[in-house]
């Protein structure tokens, strides 16, 4: 048998393989579940000055329709306002009341199903999603509000993630209470909220010692709590959250978003909100059996559309629908590339601060962000938190450099492998330091190039020069014939160095210029 007849045995022998290799994976990724609650109204027995929530139904509902388009079941538990139910009507009338009976319910509805997952050999996914307000119980515990009650941490440990946890359950709970800002958790209210050690001892000790395979990403801080704000009609920790799994914080473009890379990219969205009051704070816990399991996987999502390439191009940006409902906010570091999945079939505004653009995209369908035209538009921030808000959140660019930063600060968090290539060194937001890009550095090497063959012709070309001059002072055929073969040998090269000077500066120019 010949070496190529070899070559392609081995070629169609690996094919075979790897696609057994992608049957098998996909028989053992096991079916995904999501559970939203969202609950606005206010804990028994709570202070006369707590005020309801107003946005804790829209937060449970954006992550209900996200989750909708990758997870094989999910349920929304809560009681939409008169406003969410104009905006999502398909979805009010099929959610359940967001009590404790429905809860019970519905994770015993959730338990069988994972249940026969387990038998059939695969490993199924939960994602369990919680917006309202924090309480606490009778002995002083913290807990969740509910409807009919408050849902105690005993109650959650017990009777949501013990039955829940066959597979790997992530829960995402933006429940605190929250001192005056642009739109307060609570509006000028008291607040009465678990404290940091609540939550440490809840998330942190508890959750991981007796569940290894729950991980919990928790809105959490001393002093100050996480707020909802009128420009995102949701819970900004939400939104964040939301922006982050929709592709903004895969920051090594594997498309799976993991809690390394989910904790990077809330700290980078709030690094520069100046007052502290307006700064959502979070605990981010992934599971101990394995720190890398990944919250979602894009390739999971079905009948989207996806905005990709490379987002620094626009700077700071947003997605709208044609609902108003704010889809996700990012701002990337200079070239990195991401993919970011959006509802398809649908009109989406973009808009960044030079103005705004429509786009409607198919399912599967590819837009390039940096192909995107702005026009004007005007907005105006009111008030100084409001302010603050605007200017702060997602001021900072995220990317390979700040996540690499944010890792390498504590232990708790298991990195992704970055390739060395797609490290690059972050252009200031008024472009100074873009020479840095990978781009401007591959244009002036090409740059150096063409100066050393440039100066290179020129040295052939004075030998060229007297060369010719040689052969026109003698008389003697030997000399004469032997400086007739320096003149043509070093002007050829004279004109080769030349030559490949042009070339390098060409390329030089069409490299600087991408940028």
């Amino acid at each position: 048998m010949t070496a190529r007849r070899l070559s392609t045995v081995a070629a169609l022998a690996f094919a075979v393989l790897a696609g057994a290799g992608r049957d098998a994976a996909a028989k053992t990724r096991g079916p995904i579940f999501s559970l939203a609650i969202g609950y606005n109204g206010l804990p028994p027995s709570a202070d006369p000055e707590l005020q309801p929530l107003r946005y804790a139904d829209d937060d449970a509902v954006a992550f209900h329709e996200f989750a909708r388009t990758f997870a094989n079941r999910a349920f929304l538990l809560a009681v939409l306002d008169k406003e969410s139910q104009a905006r999502f009507p398909a979805v009010a009338a099929s959610a359940r009341a967001p009590s404790l009976a429905d809860l019970r319910r519905t994770v015993a509805e959730i338990q069988g199903a994972l249940d026969a997952a387990v038998a059939a050999g695969e490993q199924p996914t939960v994602l369990v999603f919680y917006s309202g307000h924090g309480a606490r119980g009778a002995g002083g515990e913290s807990a969740l509000t509910l409807s009919d009650g408050l849902l105690t941490r005993a109650v959650l440990y017990d009777e949501v993630l013990a039955p829940l946890q066959v597979g790997f359950l992530h829960l995402f709970v933006d429940a605190c209470n929250a001192e005056a800002v642009v739109r307060p958790r609570d509006v000028d209210a008291k607040a009465v909220e678990p404290t940091p050690a609540d939550i440490e001892a809840a998330f942190q000790k508890n959750t991981l010692a007796r569940f290894p395979r729950v991980g919990a990403v928790v809105a959490s801080t001393a002093g100050a709590q996480a707020h909802e704000w009128d420009v995102y009609q949701a819970g900004i920790f939400t939104h964040e959250l939301l922006s982050a799994v929709r592709g903004a914080a895969d920051v090594d473009g594997n498309k799976r978003i993991e809690y390394s890379e989910l904790a990077a990219f809330l700290s980078a969205a709030n690094r520069d909100v100046g007052d502290p009051r307006a700064r959502p704070h979070t605990v981010v816990r992934p599971p101990s059996l394995d720190r890398r399991a990944p919250i979602v996987d894009l390739d999971d999502v079905q009948g989207a559309a996806f905005l990709n390439g490379r987002a620094d191009a626009i700077g700071a940006f947003s997605v709208e629908d044609a609902r108003g409902i704010r889809l996700l906010d990012m701002h990337a570091e200079s070239a990195f590339r991401v993919t970011l999945a959006v509802p398809a079939g649908e009109t989406l505004y973009l808009r960044n601060k030079r103005g705004q653009t429509t786009v409607r995209l198919a399912a599967g369908e590819r837009f390039a962000l940096d192909r995107v035209q702005f026009a004007e538009s005007d907005v105006r921030a009111r008030g100084a938190l409001e302010s603050a808000l605007r200017r702060g959140l997602f001021a900072t660019t995220f990317g390979p450099n700040y996540y690499r930063g944010f890792v390498d600060r504590g232990d708790e968090l298991v990195a992704v492998p970055l390739p060395e290539a797609e490290v690059v060194l972050t252009a200031s937001p008024d472009g100074a330091g873009r020479g840095s890009t990978p781009h401007r550095r591959a244009a002036w090497i090409s740059f150096s190039a063409a100066a050393v063959l440039g100066a290179g012709a020129a040295i052939l070309g004075g030998l060229t020069w007297n060369a010719r001059n040689d052969f026109e002072n003698t008389y003697l055929e030997g000399p004469a014939n032997e400086a007739e073969d320096r003149y043509h040998r070093n002007l050829a090269l004279s004109l080769t160095s030349l030559g490949g000077a042009a070339i390098a500066a060409g390329i030089g120019a069409w490299l600087y210029t991408r940028d």
